[in-house]
């Protein structure tokens, strides 16, 4: 069975602050406030291989719709349901068994250390939206 490289694709958005993608089959797989996206790849901050897979095209996009109710855009949170969980789920799924590296899920911890003890208690850290996953297939 052919083998996919996968690619985890990180975006410094702030200091130790990142987005996370994954790119497979020449496309990258995101999760934010708009869903789930797919898109061509852009130009990361960084990348890393994070090893291969044997899934197919059409398996990873069975395996999205299928989950769709997981990964609405109104679902998500920047601290508890964000892209760095979706990476994750998606690197599961395609049998990576490589985890991210700590340096690029410490959101939470970050938010905490600049914001202090009531980072959460702040709106405009629980980001939502209305629609649906796959706005973008």
């Amino acid at each position: 069975m052919p083998c996919e490289k996968v690619y985890m694709y990180a975006y410094e958005m702030g200091p130790e602050i990142w987005h996370l993608s994954v790119v497979v089959f020449k496309k990258e797989y995101s999760f934010s406030d708009k869903g789930v996206r797919i898109t061509e790849p852009d130009t990361p901050t960084k990348y890393i291989c994070m090893g291969t897979t044997t899934k197919s095209k059409c398996r990873l996009y069975n395996f999205l719709q299928c989950n769709h109710n997981e990964w609405k855009k109104t679902d998500y949170n920047v601290l508890t349901k964000n892209c760095q969980h979706f990476t994750q789920v998606l690197l599961d799924f395609l049998g990576i068994e490589k985890r991210i590296p700590s340096k690029y899920t410490n959101l939470p911890e970050t938010c905490c250390e600049l914001l202090g003890p009531h980072y959460k208690d702040l709106p405009w850290l629980f980001l939502k939206s209305s629609g649906n996953l796959l706005d973008n297939p």
